[in-house]
């Protein structure tokens, strides 16, 4: 593109100074002006300003004005068409790359998942609810043209394929989310993704626990039994609704007023402190020492820079 506007921009350019030089001239000989005068009055025409202190007196200085008006604005015509073709040309190919499944995309620290479905347009709200940009691959015609219409991100493809994975940018990638029509192809697709990156972190959606350790030989960093986590919380609603609609406010970043938060600690304190400074109950900690996890730690237990905490805290006004 960036040669074909550089071409009409010249074309314009030379197509701009023949013209006013000529009509200058022209003008000069007519009108009996000076030769400033004459550049100044095709200067102020050519650039439609028209300031009208220099008007023609005879009819060939009439001939002038009227020819170098009606070149301009056929100039300034020229340009607008050929950059607005140019735009749409680069609107349509870009979409057709992502349809046909090769455009590479060049973000980086985005989420790439892998297959759309219910399961993961949840995520992808949860996702974007943080604020990250998504990459969403799917093989199925329709649906690639159902998210094209509604300007996501999304390329065509099968996600087990690792030149469509590597057309997502999976290796420049924060994280990959997998869920797929079964959870063959979903521990296929893991394999891929750790064939063309070793340090993405992967996370694996299932539908059935008998996959679990496939999953995570086949390289997921965490897997999620989707099925399990959605019956144990129906079965909630009947003998515990209250811990079920907790529990469901702190899945939720877009819901409820309840967040559950990851962060790294930063200096050496106690639980204790950590709770009052944010304001928040700790749930969990994993040292950074050992990788063990502690399940709710007393207040006086002491947490050291490297550790990561997990805590429930009100919402924050601007990720509610």
């Amino acid at each position: 593109m960036g040669g074909n506007v550089r071409a009409v921009l010249i074309r314009a350019f030379l197509v701009f100074i023949v013209n006013t030089s000529l009509s200058a001239y022209l003008f000069q000989r007519y009108e009996g002006l000076s030769p400033f005068d004459a550049i100044y009055w095709a200067v102020t025409v050519v650039s439609t300003v028209g300031f009208g202190d220099i008007t023609p007196k005879t009819t060939m200085g009439k001939i002038i004005f009227m020819y170098l008006t009606l070149t301009s604005l056929a100039i300034y015509g020229y340009i607008i068409g050929v950059l607005g073709s140019l735009l749409v040309e680069v609107k349509i190919t870009d979409i057709l790359k992502r349809v046909l499944g090769m455009k590479v995309m060049t973000m980086e620290r985005h989420i790439v998942v892998l297959g759309w479905n219910p399961v993961t347009s949840t995520a992808v709200s949860e996702i974007e609810a943080q604020g990250y940009k998504v990459i969403i691959v799917d093989n199925r015609e329709d649906v690639v043209a159902m998210l094209t219409s509604e300007d996501r991100r999304v390329l065509r493809g099968d996600p087990k394929e690792p030149s469509v994975l590597k057309h997502a940018n999976v290796p420049k990638a924060k994280a990959v989310l997998i869920f797929l029509d079964n959870d063959h192809e979903t521990i296929m697709a893991t394999l891929s993704v750790r064939s063309i990156s070793k340090t993405v972190d992967v996370v694996v959606g299932l539908r059935s626990v008998d996959y679990y350790s496939l999953a995570k030989q086949a390289g997921a960093n965490d897997v999620v039994v989707v099925d399990e986590i959605g019956g144990k919380l129906m079965g909630s609603m009947i003998f515990e609704p209250l811990s079920a609609e907790v529990l469901s406010d702190l899945a939720s970043s877009k819901e409820g007023d309840l967040d559950v938060i990851q962060e790294i600690v930063k200096r050496e304190e106690l639980v204790s402190d950590f709770e009052d400074r944010n304001n928040c109950k700790v749930i969990a900690v994993k040292r950074i020492s050992s990788g063990k996890i502690v399940k709710l730690p007393p207040r006086n237990y002491i947490l050291i820079a490297g550790d990561t905490v997990i805590y429930i805290a009100k919402m924050a006004l601007d990720r509610s």
